[in-house]
């Protein structure tokens, strides 16, 4: 479903990805794990076409994201993303910022729209908030807003960069359950997380990234419970702990 063949991204004088190489599979789970600034984010921000890359090919099923006459928004319509912050339209309702994407870009009608926003609110167990705004909400109900209206789009695949980073810890859990549930129904999911319970328990393999190279990857069994690399010894040892 996804392919990406030396990938390399700099910022200036500072490279971020050094030849990436990568496959993604139709459902599978994939979760990127590393220290702050391994380049992580900026992978999944080369995927969405939210960074170009100087370097390297990104194939989303059959369609070369860096050609030049690949068309980007239609591209971006099959990948939901859900980042560190909620971005949830403060003077709109929760209905309406989940339904304002299904209008504008797939032509639904706000019937449609809407009776998809609500089966979604239910999904995320946020029904009764359909007509309360953002700033009524806790952060956890923010981000599960915010999933929600990427499932909107009815997107083949999922990017989730750091989704509980800016939540409190009691918060957490609610998100991920959600994102648990997407994952059992067979979405194709990419996520950066520091949440390490979460890689071992929901995905199908493990990949770190240390200063912008992919070093290791396997099974959470594999990278978790037998780490090859020094670096991800290193590093495991310090968030597991």
């Amino acid at each position: 479903m996804i392919r990406v063949k030396q990938l390399s991204k700099s910022f200036g004088s500072n490279t971020v990805l050094r030849d990436i190489d990568l496959e993604v599979m139709p459902k599978e789970v994939v979760v990127l794990i590393g220290a702050s600034g391994s380049g992580k984010s900026t992978l999944l921000r080369c995927l969405n076409a939210l960074e170009t890359a100087e370097k390297g090919e990104i194939w989303i099923e059959e369609t070369p994201l860096l050609a030049k006459d690949t068309n980007i928004p239609k591209l971006r319509m099959e990948m939901g993303m859900v980042f560190q912050q909620f971005n949830l339209f403060p003077h709109m309702k929760v209905i309406d910022n989940i339904t304002l994407a299904p209008i504008r870009v797939r032509g639904w009608t706000p019937e449609q729209a809407r009776a998809k926003g609500m089966e979604l609110l239910r999904k995320v167990g946020l029904e009764t908030k359909a007509d309360a705004y953002p700033a009524s909400l806790s952060g956890g109900q923010s981000q599960r807003v915010a999933i929600a209206r990427a499932l909107a789009m009815e997107p083949k695949i999922m990017l989730f960069d750091e989704p509980t980073s800016a939540l409190d810890p009691e918060m957490v859990g609610e998100v991920l359950a959600v994102m648990k549930t997407l994952a059992k129904e067979g979405m194709t999911m990419i996520v950066v997380t520091h949440e390490m319970g979460f890689a071992r328990e929901v995905g199908d393999r493990i990949i770190f990234l240390d200063q912008g190279v992919l070093l290791e990857q396997g099974t959470p069994e594999e990278v978790f419970g037998n780490p090859r690399n020094e670096r991800t010894k290193e590093f495991l040892s310090k968030v597991l702990a």
